[in-house]
């Protein structure tokens, strides 16, 4: 009961805000947890040189950061572009590991969500349903934005959202909750807002993306199928 209402609040809040035209941006730093010690009899089966290419990409995530632009009905969100990762394989080891060049747009009135991917020269728009979100009464203070936890359905799997930001958007896949996601954890990787901008001077422009729709699911035998060949 008391998650209904919290529930019913929360949407009320963002149906009064949503009235209001509101855009931003939000910068998402990146981390790795290295391999938990209770696990250490997993890590010493690891070759050598994969444990080092490993610890390289925990070392080098950090230097990763995402962008996202919204405002209240579309969202883009990507990698920002560093020159000094052209000659660092690590660094482009752990942008891939973060999300790599995908590019994510969301349109609310469309209900659309896609990312575009280049798929060996060909640009693809991969359409993915949404996630099945867990409201909790947990909450904590991520800078001075209160925030509320939602769980997925692994443990390990969960978000920070804030409805003082009344936008459902999010970091990579992770959106469609009551208000603007600060950082997530999925696994052992979380993305987490280290700067916001909110209703810039600057406009903010939103280019929808383009390419050859496909749907995720039929994306992955596509992948499945190519792989077999070898």
């Amino acid at each position: 009961m008391k998650k209904t209402l919290i529930f019913i609040f929360l949407l009320f809040s963002i149906l009064i805000y949503s009235q209001q035209k509101i855009t931003g941006k939000v910068v998402y730093n990146i981390s790795l947890i290295p391999l938990d010690k209770s696990k250490k009899s997993e890590s010493n089966q690891i070759p050598k040189e994969d444990k080092q290419k490993a610890m390289s990409i925990i070392k080098n995530i950090k230097d990763v950061q995402f962008a996202l632009i919204f405002n209240n009905n579309e969202s883009l969100y990507k990698v920002i572009d560093k020159m000094e990762s052209d000659a660092n394989q690590s660094l482009n080891l752990a942008k891939v590991v973060a999300g790599g060049d995908d590019l994510y747009y969301n349109n609310i009135e469309l209900n659309y969500s896609v990312y575009q991917r280049d798929d060996g020269g060909e640009m693809l728009l991969v359409s993915y349903l949404g996630k099945k979100w867990n409201l909790t009464q947990e909450k904590i203070y991520i800078g001075s934005y209160l925030c509320y936890k939602a769980t997925l359905n692994k443990e390990n799997n969960f978000a920070w959202y804030t409805p003082e930001i009344p936008v459902n958007f999010g970091p990579n896949k992770y959106h469609g909750l009551p208000g603007l996601v600060l950082e997530v954890q999925i696994g052992g990787l979380t993305f987490k807002a280290s700067e916001i901008i909110l209703n810039p001077k600057e406009s903010i422009l939103m280019k929808k993306p383009k390419g050859k729709k496909i749907k995720e699911d039929e994306y992955h035998k596509r992948y499945k199928d190519f792989l077999k060949e070898f």
